[in-house]
């Protein structure tokens, strides 16, 4: 479940929820102490309430760890100001979510001189280059498999190749303009 490929001739996507299969910092050391290992539990567990559901945050933290409100609110406005989840609306309708830390893409051709692991040596794999090793080698398979089939089957011209993060996800998308796998079929 924290791998979704899907493909169609509009896109087919690798989504990686690596706050479940590692442990990804949260903070940059060389600008951050160290931080206890209560206050790290608290923080990814907060990334992953905030990428589960936006809203009550601070009351599901409560329930979950058994501190104050104001505690609750301590950490999350300490995530806020260091950019790791974006706060909107007023106090009692607050929303949290999670900002995009990177996203690029790069076109390729479609015809045959693109290979699958070329798009992921020149392109995904240097975007991952600090996530944990199994997640790279799930990744590593999806992309190659989405390539691979895009260049196989849907006839398009050309394939987008896209990766986005925020602290809890990876989107990986490889889109084409093929022909679809109905119209294939009958043809």
């Amino acid at each position: 479940n924290h791998i979704h490929l899907r493909r169609s001739s509009v896109s087919c996507q690798c989504h990686a929820d690596w706050l479940t299969m590692s442990r990804p910092p949260l903070y940059n050391p060389s600008v951050a102490p160290p931080l206890s290992v209560r206050r790290q539990e608290i923080e990814r567990a907060i990334v992953r309430l905030v990428a589960d559901r936006p809203t009550d945050v601070a009351r599901r933290l409560v329930e979950q760890f058994g501190i104050t409100r104001q505690a609750a609110a301590a950490y999350l406005r300490r995530l806020v100001e260091r950019g790791q989840i974006v706060a909107e609306g007023e106090t009692r309708r607050r929303k949290y979510r999670l900002p995009i830390l990177s996203q690029s893409k790069r076109e390729y051709p479609a015809d045959g001189t693109t290979t699958e692991d070329r798009v992921w040596s020149e392109f995904v794999a240097p975007v991952l280059a600090d996530v944990p090793a199994n997640i790279r080698t799930i990744c590593h398979y999806g992309v190659t498999e989405m390539v691979n089939n895009v260049i196989d089957h849907s006839g398009s011209p050309t394939m987008l190749a896209r990766v986005r993060r925020n602290a809890a996800r990876i989107e990986i998308d490889v889109m084409d303009r093929g022909i679809g796998i109905f119209r294939k079929i009958r043809e």
